[in-house]
């Protein structure tokens, strides 16, 4: 049982201001009055609706065709967003409930329903079937398929989507406004409250390049970033969805940029020219079936080196965010508590598949099943994509010679826990750990994650238990083919500093003694471990993983323990009702 300190919360911030924004009454109550005081923790915090924003990470343009293979809804639209995170992800993160999913407007989207669509058009575009009305707040909110009644629901989820080609800043303005107005339309406001309703807190799970946006919005930024900045409207917004925010949860999020976007235009050139042999040749042996998945894998490739949001993903520019604007100590709410972080990435590009070297050459295990649904095309797709831009990562000469992820860090060994196999000479032997093969001998590049069970025995030579070792590290940070785990994990968000803002330290900041606020969460047993940039985002178990310890667990306040807490005592402490848990406890 984890340990819970009484926390005394401290009553917000006075301001003189009215809060009001033109056009609609923001979620501020008009002296900043601590939300966590007034809205949790004097009305029945434990069953205080939670209301979980999802948000997408970077997308090609709204303008940019989807390949033949599979075909994709515009991006920057409500389609999208389901599109990008599976069925199966967003039940876990409702708690698996029996009664499927709906939209509040009351329309089913459970099982295929969820991303039905019509015919796609001559760009390979799609339209959803089941509740995607942009102009319907409803339809932005997804609840169990059993809610009923006009309350707030226990536990539901807001879709959010944007152009995510765009700069951080823009991407930002964008969430914002769309999160705060719809918010405000379905829940009502500290001043304007909706008859019967009870403002949520919310839970933002992100990925990949929506874990910065999400940061952003939380640190609130006074000064410009890449010479864009928030209007006042947009500091008002942001500053009443901070103060609702109970914690983050970030999956495969660059926090400390992406060694892709520093390489963007030599992979640019090697993708258009001596690349392109290489997928050819990589398609060769695959069933005709899933022949079409290579060259739409070198697409999505090119899609991340051509989009206008690089410069905001480079290493250099989260350099200077985290040691600045974006430092993780400023996503502090109006009375001064921190908001809680929780990040996840995967160990290999590979995924679910490329990832037996011994007994799957040399196709990794693809069969034409893999090729008959949408979702396992998708799947299929990304993972050849993520697994031969890591082989180019690691292949690519350039002026400085051979480039990968880095070598690994010396505190940090569970952040190595897979190595890059290559095929020698066509196969007939394995290359050792950690060694580069030129192209294209060396493809395809395997992911080997295998380990060694081992008996515990006493000085009699009694088994007293087991234990796993790995043999296939390779010197190296694993990563999940488009962001490194050390990354990922934002384990040096300040020069020289491992686990820099860790909730189990507290840190002097300008004077103050602040406790970290982020919870990285690596446990090699987790069902995420071992996907790619793909799958982290689409996996039930990643979904029932957020559910069963943010969601029903957590609280808004950073303790020192394994998740953060309430401000309560243990024994006081209801979590969600259990017709919301669903087959989770069963």
């Amino acid at each position: 049982m984890r340990k819970l300190a009484f926390v005394s919360l401290a009553v917000g911030l006075c301001v003189g201001a009215q809060a009001h924004t033109l056009g609609s009454t923001i979620l501020l109550s008009r002296h900043l009055d601590n939300p966590f005081a007034i809205g949790l923790a004097t009305k029945d915090l434990e069953n205080g609706p939670k209301l979980i924003v999802l948000v997408h990470g970077a997308t090609p343009s709204p303008s940019t065709p989807a390949g033949p293979f599979y075909p994709e809804p515009d991006t920057g639209t409500l389609d999208y967003t389901r599109f990008y995170f599976s069925y199966d992800f967003a039940l876990n993160l409702l708690g698996s409930p029996r009664s499927g999913l709906k939209t509040l407007s009351g329309i089913n989207v459970t099982g295929p329903q969820w991303d039905a669509h019509g015919s796609a058009n001559s760009n390979h575009k799609v339209k959803f079937s089941f509740g995607c009305n942009e102009d319907s707040d409803e339809d932005h909110l997804i609840v169990p398929g059993d809610f009923t009644g006009n309350g707030t629901p226990p536990v539901s989820i807001l879709l959010t989507y944007r152009d995510g080609s765009r700069p951080l800043m823009e991407q930002a303005k964008t969430i914002i406004k769309l999160v705060h107005d719809k918010y405000v339309h379905l829940f009502g406001s500290e001043d304007h409250p909706i008859a019967g309703k009870t403002l949520p807190s919310i839970i933002f799970v992100t990925h990949s390049m929506g874990g910065p946006v999400a940061r952003t919005i939380l640190s609130n930024p006074s000064d410009p970033i890449d010479g864009a900045s928030f209007s006042g409207a947009d500091h008002l917004k942001a500053m009443a969805i901070r103060d609702k925010t109970m914690a983050v949860v970030m999956l495969a999020s660059p926090n400390q940029g992406s060694p892709l976007a520093d390489r963007a235009g030599e992979l640019k050139s090697w993708l258009q020219g001596d690349g392109k042999g290489l997928f050819d040749a990589f398609a060769i042996p695959l069933p005709n079936s899933c022949k079409p998945a290579v060259e739409e894998a070198r697409q999505f490739l090119l899609d991340q080196v051509k989009s206008p949001n690089l410069p905001d993903l480079t290493v250099e520019f989260w350099r200077q965010m985290n040691a600045g604007v974006l430092s993780p100590e400023r996503s502090v709410r109006a009375d001064e508590s921190q908001i809680p972080y929780y990040t996840l990435i995967g160990h290999s590009p590979g995924g679910r598949l490329f990832v037996n070297p011994d007994t799957d050459w040399p196709l990794g295990g693809i069969k034409s099943s893999m090729a008959d649904s949408e979702d396992k095309r998708r799947e299929l797709t990304r993972s050849i994509g993520l697994m031969l831009g890591d082989y180019a990562l690691h292949n690519l000469p350039t002026q400085t010679g051979f480039k990968g992820w880095g070598g690994n860090l010396r505190r940090t060994p569970e952040l190595d826990i897979v190595a890059r196999y290559h095929r020698k000479n066509l196969g007939l032997s394995l290359s050792g750990a950690g060694e580069n093969e030129g192209i294209p001998w060396g493809i395809p590049q395997f992911f080997n994650r295998d380990v060694n069970v081992v008996e515990d025995k006493d000085l009699f030579g009694k088994v007293t238990g087991h234990h796993t070792e790995r043999t296939n590290q390779d010197d190296e940070v694993d990563a999940d083919g488009l962001v490194d785990d050390s990354s990922g994990h934002g384990m040096r968000l300040t020069p020289g500093s491992v686990y820099y803002f860790d909730h189990e330290n507290v840190y002097t900041i300008g004077g103050k003694s602040i406790r970290g606020s982020w919870y990285r969460i690596n446990d090699n047993d987790e069902a995420w471990t071992f996907s790619n940039h793909e799958t982290i985002h689409r996996l039930a178990g990643t979904g029932q993983w957020i559910f069963k310890n943010v969601v029903d667990q957590a609280g808004p306040i950073v303790g020192a323990g394994d998740l953060s807490v309430w401000p309560a005592p243990l024994h006081l402490i209801k979590r969600l009702p259990t017709s919301f848990r669903g087959r989770l406890d069963n």
